[in-house]
């Protein structure tokens, strides 16, 4: 999570809750102008989904929707806060995104995706202060030396866990995109509620691409901007919401309770 602090002109702008809406407003189109690029393109770049007997889709369709996602993510992220305060989470999403493209092209076995996944998130909890210590309900990984590497394993663990779960459950329209919505939805609230109104912002910029890809990936959009996630934009999602969740229920943020953060991934998990 960040806290959502624009630049100056943008303030000045736009008044009240203006500049939320706007900098949202930024990652919807961006992400919409990507999937309206992409999906043409998307048969030369090899990211289309065939059907067969185990899909239900009848027609091929293309799975640039990550990448569409990234593309308005990037740009909203970039304008909310200042860019030195998400580089790390922005090269780690970009890592993510790179390995889904390769994996929707020449599917990575499971093995070299796994070890691929704990490299890319081994090297984002070592340059931020991601990392799981309160469980919740009173129990603590101690903050004890010799501990360190257990809150440094579990906090893989739980990363990976999310990344993939939201990953398996990608197989019906609107879903995966909608159970992140949901999860952000609820990081949103408990921060406002809680009185952190800085970091609830920021949800609505995270969630506003997101938003815009499920309008496209149930049809709202026409059939022209008919596109799926890929493994791609599963991952980076699950990322997403592993990194809001994390970062919200831990210090030195601890905006949210640990326990909450189970109920708002419940269903992927």
């Amino acid at each position: 999570m960040f806290e959502f602090n624009p630049p100056d002109f943008i303030v000045t702008l736009v008044t009240g809750y203006g500049p939320v809406a706007l900098v949202a407003l930024i990652g919807a189109i961006v992400t919409l102008v990507a999937i309206l690029v992409l999906v043409p393109l998307a048969e030369r770049l090899r990211l289309v989904d065939q059907p067969s007997s185990r899909k239900r889709h009848d027609l091929p369709t293309p799975m640039i929707g990550g990448l569409a996602i990234f593309a308005g993510l990037v740009a909203a992220v970039s304008v909310a806060t200042p860019v030195q305060a998400v580089i790390p989470f922005v090269i780690a999403a970009t890592a993510f995104v790179c390995v889904g493209v390769v994996d929707d092209r020449v599917e990575l076995s499971g093995p070299v995706r796994s070890v691929i996944q704990a490299v890319i998130i081994i090297g984002f909890m070592s340059t931020t202060s991601t990392q799981v210590s309160d469980l919740g309900l009173g129990t603590e990984i101690p903050a004890h030396p010799g501990l360190e590497t257990l809150s440094a394993v579990f906090t893989l663990i739980a990363i990976m866990g999310l990344v993939n779960a939201f990953n398996l459950v990608d197989g019906l329209d609107g879903l995966c995109a909608g159970l992140v919505i949901v999860a952000l939805t609820g990081v949103g609230l408990a921060s406002w509620l809680g009185g952190y109104k800085a970091y609830a912002l920021s949800v609505v910029v995270v969630a506003a691409p997101v938003a815009m890809f499920w309008a496209a990936n149930v049809g709202l959009l026409g059939e022209k901007c008919k596109t799926f996630l890929g493994d791609a934009g599963a991952t980076l999602l699950g990322f997403v919401v592993a990194v809001a969740l994390i970062q919200s229920s831990q210090a030195p943020v601890a905006i949210i309770d640990p326990v909450f953060v189970v109920w708002c991934v419940a269903v992927p998990v």
